[in-house]
């Protein structure tokens, strides 16, 4: 193979890699509304998050990008480890619709025919339609090139002659385990499992290698594609790295299986294609990638439940510790799972601050002197550090985000973030507990408020969607709106008994501190899960009835 045909196979893989970047972040991006709405609703349903999986890796042509969605939806809390698995296992099998298209369309089609229109018309679109339409020109740019990269790969490989060696090497258990090796090599130093599986596939249709070679490095390829789940793990919670388990100790079932069975496999292949398809090695190689990973999805899918519970046993809970909410690149990349990831950790964290304003209004509306703990101090900490990581978060994430984009979702999340270290700020205040003890009023206040806020740190607790968001909103608010006007009629009785010198006016300072204090408590945790509520929504002005009440 002389330097001008290993430049062009290069070449061809430079374009198809370059294609498939383009097509998955148009695809990714035109259905990540769509994708994010799915996956809410899948846990407890196997079956259609498999399909799921599949579907969505199908059209976006990367199981990398659906995997990566699963893994930070369980990290969102929003799928449950089996429904995440069963994403996973569609993906697997969703991915080989690219040997598909490679050996059926990219091979027998000339490329220049469709490919070059292809990409002048996505240009065309990405130039002429601004704004968030415009991925879907890259889309069909990228869609182009990936059959140009398929196209240029195949005219470097027509010139290289049948590589005996090679060939020769998948006769024995060495030589196969050395093809795997390359294979996943391949995929890892590509980034692309899509791009290993055709350049195998081209190599396959020239003759530059036999099937039982190229069956041998498409296992491996398969293996090698679990790297980007790692890479998506580093720096994630407990759910996320087992998920990424799950994915690798499946490729890793699916290949060893396929592995094993590399010679019968090959030869039945070999045999169904000769009797209900062409006679044709790369649809052949197509069907072996496609055949072994639907075995292994027959093989788990009906055990998911206690495979779940072997990568629990794998990767334990940890007794103490709490995950960091960290941009990594890979959440950089999905926008969609990232924003999810931030709401659901500003909802966790509302449901621990109104937790403690509850427990903090209880003890004073029993007319006791609260005792600030050690244990409630921290907790409180906790929950002003949470806050800032999630603004931290928020902030790397939309200088990421394209203009226009997630950023109207990310300033609703921001609104929740300010009001939850406001709300922060209220539970370290001291020295109101003895002054509401006394007062029959403000004891009556912290009474009306305690138990909306304990109901909505209950709710939150066992519920993250958007409805059950919105229905604690709606109970705060009311309640918020109750403790308002409480407090302005008897600032109003406060301030006519200091005119008339029946109240000192040091003391009613402390009463009037005292009841803004209440207020505080329930109508900044009110306006943390309304802004919540409104991120749940698609990205638009903030409402106005969702704005500042001017007679705080």
């Amino acid at each position: 193979m002389g330097w001008q045909q290993v430049v062009t196979v290069l070449g061809g893989l430079g374009l198809f890699l370059l294609g498939m970047g383009l097509m998955t972040e148009g695809l990714t991006a035109v259905s990540g509304d769509a994708l994010r709405r799915a996956m809410r609703g899948l846990t407890g349903s196997r079956m259609r998050a498999f399909g799921l999986g599949a579907a969505t890796t199908a059209l976006v042509q990367s199981s990398s990008a659906t995997t990566l969605v699963a893994i930070g939806f369980v990290g969102a809390g929003l799928l449950d480890l089996p429904a995440a698995l069963a994403v996973v296992l569609g993906a697997n099998v969703g991915t080989t619709s690219t040997a598909w298209i490679v050996s059926t369309i990219g091979l027998k089609v000339k490329a220049s025919a469709f490919a070059l229109p292809l990409i002048a018309f996505g240009a065309g679109w990405r130039l002429f339609r601004p704004g968030r339409r415009a991925v879907f020109g890259h889309a069909l740019a990228g869609f182009g090139l990936v059959f140009l990269g398929i196209g240029t790969m195949q005219e470097g490989m027509a010139a290289v002659p049948l590589g005996t060696d090679v060939a020769g090497t998948a006769s024995g258990i060495g030589g196969r385990a050395t093809l795997v090796l390359i294979g996943t090599l391949m995929t890892v130093v590509a980034q692309s499992s899509s791009a290993a599986v055709a350049i195998t596939i081209t190599a396959v249709a020239s003759g530059s290698i036999d099937l039982g070679a190229a069956a041998a490095l498409v296992i491996g390829q398969n293996v090698g594609t679990t790297v980007t789940a790692l890479i998506g793990a580093i720096g994630g919670g407990l759910a996320v790295r087992r998920a990424a388990l799950g994915h690798v100790l499946f490729n890793v079932i699916a290949g060893a299986i396929a592995f094993a069975f590399l010679g019968p496999a090959v030869d039945a292949v070999d045999a169904l294609a000769s009797r209900w398809l062409a006679r044709d090695p790369a649809v052949e190689l197509a069907l072996f990638h496609s055949a072994f990973n639907i075995v292994g999805v027959a093989l788990v899918l009906p055990a998911l439940g206690p495979f779940a519970r072997l990568i629990e046993r794998l990767i334990p809970a940890p007794s103490t510790g709490r995950h960091r909410l960290e941009l990594t690149a890979a959440t950089r990349s999905l926008p969609t799972v990232a924003l999810e990831m931030a709401r659901h950790e500003l909802v966790a964290t509302l449901a621990a601050a109104t937790e403690l304003a509850s427990s903090r209004l209880d003890t004073v509306s029993g007319a006791k002197v609260g005792h600030r703990s050690e244990s409630e101090a921290r907790a409180v900490g906790e929950i002003a550090e949470r806050a800032h990581e999630a603004a931290q978060f928020l902030a790397a994430l939309a200088r990421t985000a394209p203009q226009g984009g997630r950023r109207g979702e990310i300033v609703p999340l921001m609104h929740a973030v300010d009001h939850l270290l406001r709300l922060a700020e209220a539970l370290t205040e001291a020295g109101h507990d003895a002054v509401v003890g006394e007062s029959a009023t403000l004891r009556a206040m912290a009474h009306t408020a305690a138990p909306e806020l304990s109901a909505a740190s209950v709710k939150l607790q066992q519920a993250h969607a958007a409805g059950v968001v919105a229905e604690v909103s709606g109970g705060l608010a009311a309640a918020s709106r109750q403790l308002a006007e409480a407090r302005k009629v008897d600032r109003q009785r406060v301030l006519e008994e200091v005119a008339l010198g029946e109240r000192p006016a040091e003391a009613a300072d402390a009463r009037l501190a005292a009841a803004r204090l209440i207020d505080r408590l329930g109508y900044h945790s009110w306006r943390a899960a309304d802004a919540l509520r409104e991120s749940a929504v698609e990205a638009g002005p903030r409402p106005e009835s969702a704005g500042e009440d001017p007679s705080r």
